[in-house]
């Protein structure tokens, strides 16, 4: 398959970064280590091929808009980015949240750190997402990756700089649509089991062992400085340790085999035993500021067939609605889940689980239209007209889609989504 005329462009950059780096060290001091900081000629082109990058990995449709929970990641990083780091004019770095169901957070070296729904929708309480933030940031400080472009090129290998134009590849490719992560993550499975160990930022993880390490410890004392327990970090990792039976084999590559997570495990905590810890958790406020990602990302569980996973998040949030409001709340949240479970059954070619779930989310769609709260009918037509679009050749539901659609115009006359939906009614034949 031939590649795309882009990804040629950022192929090119990056085989000059790797020759550039040809023999240089891979002994880089971490920015804010030795006054003002310069960024080297092969970083600064490392900078530009990120940023062309980024563009892919951060499609406008796969961005979550949130920017009250931007604002709050934002934050946290502020905290935990070491003084030293922004007084030597380090870049400025910025989060993105990633609509993306893995349990996984990358930094780009020219500053931009990109969470995935599926990492904040998983943290139980602040310190976790600290720690995680702390650990990016300090791949950020500390130049993880132009050393690791520096250690490949020094290796010389024809193998090593094909397989990470590979991976290369795959991280441009990205995600192009909500459901569409399930390609990306079987596509990659081939190099995966070649062992790479190689990254390119924001798409493929796995920094080699001794980097890892290098950026918990960072993160301990990090997290300790500011406030949070980094034994929170520990448990981060045992919390993804948990899922794994149900997450499979090829999504647990973004954090390690096993072995490798126990080893963190057992280095953050060996690490934390040096310091009297203090935990600035606010777990109310916490949840409220995460409580649409995780509803969110519910709905990829749900449709990967997770679904203990996905009722565990709606669970959650139902925990912070007033008892008077959460029953139509729930109503409405399990039917969005049953309708990606009904979507995802169907990718799979399992008509069977596909109709059953098809069946309950139209219903639990109508309890929802047919009560008082306006809010409520909005959503539930907007979703009613989703899964009607989706089977409309399928089950003949042009004119229900329509329907539904037209309702929630009605409800919702300044929609954001306006033209998207115009654009579906006018494909419907009705």
């Amino acid at each position: 398959m031939a590649m795309p005329r882009r990804f040629n462009i950022l192929s090119m950059s990056v085989i000059a970064v790797l020759f550039i780096s040809a023999c240089l060290s891979t002994n880089l001091p971490p920015i804010g280590s030795m006054g003002s900081f310069t960024p080297e000629d092969d970083e600064l082109q490392l900078w530009h091929a990120l940023r062309q990058v980024e563009e892919r990995v951060l499609a406008p449709k796969m961005v979550f808009d949130d920017p009250a929970l931007e604002q709050y990641l934002t934050e946290i990083v502020r905290r935990v980015t070491p003084l030293s780091y922004t007084a030597a004019g380090g870049q400025p770095i910025q989060v993105k949240v990633r609509k993306d169901p893995r349990l996984n957070a990358a930094a780009m070296a020219h500053g931009l750190i990109i969470v995935y729904t599926g990492l904040i929708s998983r943290a139980e309480n602040e310190s976790q997402l600290a720690g995680v933030l702390a650990h990016e940031v300090s791949h950020i400080t500390h130049r993880h990756q132009v050393r690791e472009l520096r250690e490949l090129k020094n290796k010389q290998t024809a193998f090593n700089v094909i397989a990470f134009l590979g991976s290369l590849a795959l991280a441009a490719a990205a995600v192009n649509s909500d459901f569409d992560t399930v390609q990306v993550i079987r596509h990659i499975e081939p190099l995966l089991a070649l062992g790479l160990k190689l990254t390119y930022s924001a798409m493929v993880s796995g920094y080699s062992r001794d980097i890892e390490s290098e950026a918990d410890q960072e993160a301990v004392k990090i997290m300790v400085s500011t406030g949070y327990s980094p034994l929170e970090l520990a448990q981060m990792f045992r919390h993804t340790l948990s899922e794994s039976a149900e997450r499979g084999p090829i999504e647990n590559f973004f954090w390690g085999s096993h072995p490798k997570i126990s080893e963190r495990i057992e280095t953050v905590e060996q690490e934390a035993k040096k310091y009297s810890i203090n935990d600035r958790t606010d777990k109310v406020a916490f949840e409220r500021r995460t409580a649409f990602v995780r509803l969110d990302n519910a709905r990829f569980d749900a449709y990967f067939g997770r679904w203990h996973l996905a009722m565990t998040q709606v669970e959650r949030v139902l925990e912070t609605v007033p008892m008077s409001r959460r029953a139509p709340l729930e109503t409405l949240w399990k039917a969005h889940l049953y309708n990606s479970a009904s979507i995802g059954a169907r990718s799979r070619g399992d008509k069977q689980e596909a109709e059953r779930n098809f069946t309950i989310a139209v219903d639990l769609y109508n309890r929802v239209t047919s009560a008082s709260n306006k809010t409520n009918q909005a959503a539930a037509y907007r979703r009613l007209g989703d899964i009607y679009f989706a089977y409309r050749d399928h089950k003949a539901t042009h004119c229900e889609a329509k329907s539904a659609y037209a309702k929630y115009l009605e409800l919702q006359p300044a929609a954001k989504d306006t033209a998207d939906i115009n654009a579906r009614m006018a494909q419907l034949r009705c």
